[in-house]
């Protein structure tokens, strides 16, 4: 089915972005501050809520559970696709999660991140909305 393999294309774009997010998260320096100043001052600092995590550990911990909500969707959904496409495509729950899920991202890409996942989680909802178009 064409349906599927639009929906699994689209879902594995999701699974790389949050593939890539989490890697530069835990692994690289990509989302430190360019200021070596703010980095130290985040390291040492903490929120009024508790003293147990620092904002450094608080915003890295949120990349990586960002990070295992995009896997997670892509995983879900590819699954869907492959073990069961008919129960997928004709839960009105699950196509409403399927297709509200992306928007939600392009709307935090535009008005918090950068373009270029913003252009994927576009491109990954364009796929999505054929696979229904299609189903």
């Amino acid at each position: 089915m064409i349906s599927v393999s639009f929906l699994i294309l689209g879902c594995l774009i999701f699974v790389l972005l949050g593939s890539v997010h989490w890697w530069s998260a835990v692994h690289s320096s990509k989302f430190e501050p360019r200021d070596d100043s703010t980095l130290k001052l985040m390291k040492n600092g903490y929120s009024k809520i508790t003293d147990q995590s620092s904002i450094w550990d608080s915003v890295t911990g949120f990349h990586v559970s960002h990070s295992v909500g995009l896997i997670f969707y892509g995983i879900l959904f590819i699954t869907l696709a492959v073990e069961n496409p008919k129960y997928l495509y004709f839960s009105a729950v699950l196509t409403a999660f399927l297709l509200l899920f992306p928007l939600v991202y392009i709307v935090l890409a535009q008005k918090y991140w950068f373009s270029l996942p913003r252009n994927g989680f576009m491109f990954a909802f364009l796929l999505i909305v054929f696979s229904v178009v299609l189903r």
